[in-house]
Parts: structure tokens; sequence; C-alpha cells
């Protein structure tokens, strides 16, 4: 495109204009900026709207391009991950008209995820996606990643960090790439983490069973493919079920069985589980991001809001309503420090950024659910356990 068009320069004005003022520019004022009538805007833009989504667009094809630029002769997929990584934490850092745009513009107007701006955003989850089945391949990642999942850890993590920058509110490190990015390595490199056997034989064999009629369907589910999950003898299941039919009907029971109604945020946060049993302190912090994540599940509407509404609005960080999620999320910060002082996390553990991880991931996750065209097939409450995994693993000594 000419560098002297007037559609440049309206995209130009628009940028610097919108960054501040959002939607509440004013076309005269954008179109005098870019020396141009009011009827040379509309010719190319229908409204306010489709030029902040196309400012948007423009800026992220650039960023496109100069990504795959940076890319060139990166073989190896954990320099890749990195180079993206930075690139793409340090190109809003420069570019802060273009990063309000963004976050605080595009990110909370649902228009946007339908404009074809959005499909230059997801390019990048696209290239992420990439250089993960690369690596996995290669075995310089882990062979069990959930690919989706590392995807929305890492850009909900960037997502927050220049949330944070923009809005004046980082902490020295999460202005630190290196801080973040180490958050990140965790999740993808490292063997399979191995979980003690619980020691109830008959719920390890209802739990390996659940599974794998989940992932098998019941027909394809054999009785050695159960007893192998559950780390027991074939013998050992006929112990405590009659056949196969009394293991799948026992599961259904068991996800049946009454239990206490729960509501709201805080119910979570009690210092004993249900059995009355102190949990250690890793167990608190995990057990709280889960249900942070969970929110999505269980209160759908209210996650849409949340995100679009608080988490992409640059007023809601001045808000009361901003203060009250700071001290619900100040609970995450007492589980970090009782896990330091326990040594189960490791010492290097900003808790302020770890924040910037969940509430990131917590975001894309609860997003990517809400305008997939595959709702149905989606396993929300699987994706919570495994996103869960997946920051715990980046912080722990495990």
């Amino acid at each position: 495109m000419d560098a002297l068009s007037p559609k440049k320069k309206i995209l130009a004005a628009g940028e610097a204009i919108m960054a501040e003022a959002g939607l509440n520019a004013r076309i005269s004022d954008i179109a005098a900026r870019a020396g141009v009538s009011d009827s040379v805007l509309y010719h190319y833009y229908k409204n306010k709207e489709d030029l902040l989504f196309s400012i948007a667009e423009e800026r992220l094809r650039d960023l496109r391009e100069a990504m795959e630029e940076q890319l060139l002769g990166l073989s190896d997929p954990m320099s890749r991950l990195r180079k993206l990584f930075f690139f793409r934490l340090h190109y809003l850092m420069k570019n802060k008209d273009y990063g309000n745009l963004l976050m605080f513009e595009c990110r909370s107007n649902m228009g946007f995820y339908s404009h074809p701006a959005f499909a230059q955003a997801r390019w990048f989850m696209s290239l992420l996606g990439r250089i993960l089945k690369d690596g996995m391949e290669k075995g310089v990642f882990r062979n069990d990643l959930n690919v989706w999942l590392v995807r929305d850890a890492v850009f909900g993590l960037l997502d927050l960090a220049n949330m944070a920058m923009l809005l004046g509110r980082e902490t020295e490190s999460a202005g630190n790439a290196e801080t973040l990015f180490g958050l990140i390595e965790p999740m993808v490199t490292g063997g399979p983490e191995t979980r003690p056997l619980e020691p109830d034989k008959r719920q390890r064999i209802l739990r390996a069973a659940e599974n794998l009629f989940a992932e098998k369907g019941f027909a394809n589910a054999t009785i050695q493919a159960i007893a192998a999950a559950a780390g027991v003898g074939d013998g050992t299941v006929y112990d405590y079920f009659k056949n196969k039919e009394d293991v799948l009907f026992s599961v259904l029971a068991g996800g049946f069985q009454p239990s206490e109604r729960r509501k709201g945020f805080q119910d979570h946060l009690r210092d004993s589980d249900d059995s009355g049993k102190e949990p250690g302190s890793l167990e608190k912090l995990e057990r709280f991001i889960r249900r942070f994540f969970q929110i999505g599940l269980t209160q759908p509407a209210f996650a849409r809001i949340f995100i679009i509404h608080g988490i992409f609005n640059r007023p809601f960080y001045g808000s009361p309503a901003h203060q009250s999620f700071e001290r619900y999320m100040e609970n995450l910060d007492r589980c970090i420090g009782a896990c330091r002082r326990e040594k189960t996390v490791r010492s290097d553990i900003d808790p302020g950024v770890v924040r910037l991880l969940v509430i990131g991931a917590f975001s894309h996750l609860t997003l990517r659910w809400q305008i997939s065209e595959n709702k149905t097939n989606l396993d929300k409450a699987g994706e919570i356990n495994a996103m869960t995994e997946l920051v715990i693993r980046s912080v722990s000594t495990r």
C-alpha cells in the first residue's frame, strides 16, 4: 500500500486518537488529522468500530510479517518458542498506542472476535501450536502436552503482562521477560509427571475406568486396560466388581452421589477439605487455581462479563470491583507464601507474575470455550484439570 495513501493516513490517525479515546473518538477529528474529509473516511470504513478493528488488523498483519522474519533460520523448537514469546511481549511494550487499542478497545468488544482482524490474531495461536507440535515430535517438549491449553496459558500471560505495563501497574518481575518465560518453560519441558497412587484400590479402578470409558468408549475399554491404568492386577478388578458393566455403573453412581451445593468465589478458601483434613499448602494453591478456572464452566455468563468488561476494560482497574477482585486474589499470594515456607514452590517465584499467568490463562481458556464452533466437543472439566497442572508444574519444585 502506498505510504501516502488516504487509507494509510486514516489508519495512522485513527490509531493515535482511538488509543486514548476509543470508540468515543469523533470521526471528524480522525479525518482532520488524516487530512481527508469525513466522506473519504466513510468510503473506506463503515463506522468507527470497523475502523478500530481495521487498525488492529493492519498492525497484526505487520506484526505477523515481522514475526516470520524473526523466525527465519531458527529450527530449534525452544528457540522458536522463546523468540515468539519475547518478540510479542516487546512489540506491544514499544508500541503503546497500538497496545492500548488492541488490549482495551478491541479485546473488550465482542465484535472484534468475528471481524477479519481476529483471524490475524489466530495466526499467532496457530504458529505457537505448530512450534509446540514440532517440539513434541523432536523430543524437545513433553510428548503429553495439551497444545490448546499451553497456547491459552502463553498468550494469557502475555496479555496480562502487557496490560500491567500499559496500566503502569507492573512489578519489576512483570517487566522482565525472562521471569515471565520462566513460568512457561517448565510447562513444556521435562518428563511426564508421576503422581502417587491413591491408597484406595477401588477408587483407583473407578478413576482409571472413568478416563478410559471417556477416551475409548465402553465397548473398547477392556478390564485389562482398566487394571493397567489403575496399577493393579486384572484379578484385583474382579475383587471389587462383578464385570465391566458393574464397573461402568459404579462410575456413574459415583457421579450422582449427593454433595453440598457450593456457591460463590470464597467457598474454596476454607482451611480444610470436605473430610475435615487439613490440606498442605501446595494442595491449597492447586485447589484455589482449579476453582478459579471453574468459574468459566459453572458461571459462563459471569465469566464472559468479567473477561470482556473486566479484564480487558481499562476503567475496571480503577473501580471498587477491581479492589474486591484484588482482595480475592490476595489468597493466591498467601498460598504461594505458605508454599515458599514449605519449599514446595521455587524460591524465585513472584506471586504477582503467577497472578498474571492464572488470570491470563483463565481469560483465554474461557473465551475459547465461548467462541468455539465445536462447544459440545469440549471437555471443559478435563481442560481445567490439565490447565491447573500446567500452572502448578510451572511453579512447583516437584
